[in-house]
């Protein structure tokens, strides 16, 4: 049966390393069999856009880019991450 994932409000930082990992993991073993991911904003706990780089925001980037590659990866935007830009996942 097809199914489809929504993530919201995860608020990841550099301070919470164990939350990155588990959405990392998340998004490389089990968002691949769903039909589609929504991330319903404020991936992070602070962030001032997708021209904001850091090694948890590039991270984070390239993990979304290789899961769109094969599985379509919808984001709407939270108060915390309103300036990324299209295309950024």
């Amino acid at each position: 049966m097809p199914f489809t994932y929504f993530i919201a409000d995860i608020h990841l930082s550099a301070e919470r390393d164990d939350i990155t990992e588990c959405l990392l993991t998340f998004l490389k073993q089990d968002a691949p069999q769903a039909e589609a991911l929504y991330v319903l904003g404020d991936l992070f706990e602070f962030w001032l856009g997708d021209d904001d780089v850091t090694p948890l925001s590039e991270r984070v980037a390239s993990a979304f880019k290789a899961l769109s590659a094969t599985t379509p990866v919808y984001f709407i935007h939270g108060n915390r991450d309103f300036a990324i830009r299209e295309g950024w996942t």
